[in-house]
């Protein structure tokens, strides 16, 4: 049995390359022995930790295999996967070979684990956005290794690229948590995550943001109910809401354990529309500079309280009314979804003791939709 050899590199992120010095982050292969099979080193540490790495059955090229990860991906991280695809759209016309020179080793790697008598080969050397000059390439790769690089790794170390692409833009400056990313995206093993086992590894690698529910959240800014669901997190940039759209960027959003929204903190100036029964309520936020509104949700995902536009229509008993807020500067419904306070904008007629009657004005209901004026 192989006896294993613990190499610590600590993290920088300067190397020297091709005589000259360079600031950049790279992939690496492992290989034991001259004549032996090189592998990406990301997918010999997922392997290590008991992943199956599963690039397709039926792909054939590297180009392939990224396209079979990144849609696996997609599943469960759709905005991640189409940055990514953007990105492997463009690979080969960022990419610099290098054909009589060595990639010398860049000190990005942190802790790795090698059998005795293998060795690292560094293989790429990725510049961040402020170091690519005019005209000049993204990746430096090396072509004698990558000629003699299987599909599968050729498709990983691809992957790898992607991967630090982004996780330099959140200023990581050691390939650890992007080889594990690399392993992880690549295998069986994602399609049996969870949505919030997928956010807990993501927080871990440290990618800036991820989706949940619908919603693009910053990782750095999330709060965890004891128990680990999501609580509360700032929308971030990223793919809009499928229902709510991009509206809620840089703002707060609370939620139950199930995942649901129960409050948004809303700032002046702030809107966007709902669906309530048959119509369309638009939510309009009319506080103070500086200060904030809460928006509430029963978990059902009904509104419970907000600020509305003036001459909302609404359905009460069947009937149109249009509605406004009330004197506390919002309107407030029951979890069946009636109206139980507002200013009532027309009169609502409705029948008691065998008497019609009408009510206009301020309002408060009970759930059953009974009205009883201020």
């Amino acid at each position: 049995m192989r006896s294993f050899l613990f190499i610590l590199v600590f993290h920088a992120s300067f190397f020297a390359f091709a005589g000259g010095d360079w600031v950049g982050n790279g992939g690496n292969v492992i290989q034991c022995g001259p004549s032996s099979r090189m592998q990406l080193l990301d997918y010999y540490e997922a392997e290590m930790r008991g992943l199956n790495i599963d690039l397709g059955h039926g792909t054939v090229t590297y180009i392939d295999k990224v396209q079979y990860v990144l849609k696996r991906l997609s599943k469960i991280n759709p905005g991640r996967a189409e940055r990514y695809h953007v990105w492997a759209s463009q690979f080969l016309q960022e990419v610099q070979w290098i054909d009589d020179s060595n990639i010398r080793p860049i000190k990005d790697i942190g802790p790795v684990i090698l059998p005795e008598g293998c060795e690292l080969i560094q293989t790429v050397s990725q510049y961040p956005n402020e170091q690519i000059p005019p005209g000049g390439k993204r990746y430096a790769i090396s072509q004698k290794v990558w000629n003699q690089l299987p599909e599968e790794d050729k498709a990983g170390l691809v992957l790898h690229e992607l991967i630090y692409r982004e996780a330099i833009l959140n200023k990581q400056i050691s390939s650890l948590k992007v080889r594990y990313f690399t392993g992880l995206i690549s295998s069986q093993d994602m399609d049996r995550l969870t949505s919030l086992e997928y956010l807990k590894l993501l927080n871990y690698v440290d990618l800036g943001d991820v989706e949940y529910n619908g919603f693009t959240l910053e990782l750095d800014q999330m709060r965890f109910y004891p128990t680990g669901e999501v609580l509360a997190a700032i929308v971030g940039a990223g793919r809009p809401h499928p229902v709510w759209g991009s509206q809620f960027q840089n703002r707060w959003i609370t939620f139950y354990r199930s995942g649901a929204v129960e409050k948004i903190l809303l700032q002046w100036g702030d809107h966007f529309e709902i669906q309530h029964g048959e119509e369309t309520l638009r939510i309009v936020s009319s506080v103070p500079l500086g200060r904030t509104e809460q928006v509430l949700f029963y978990e059902s995902g009904v509104l419970a309280r907000g600020g509305i536009a003036r001459n909302s229509k609404i359905k009460i008993s069947g009937q149109n009314v249009y509605v406004s807020n009330g004197p506390e500067g919002y309107v407030e419904f029951y979890p069946n979804g009636n109206l139980k306070t507002g200013y009532l904008e027309t009169p609502y007629v409705f029948i008691k003791d065998g008497k019609t009657m009408t009510i206009q004005g301020n309002t408060i209901f009970d759930i059953n939709g009974n009205p009883y004026s201020i």
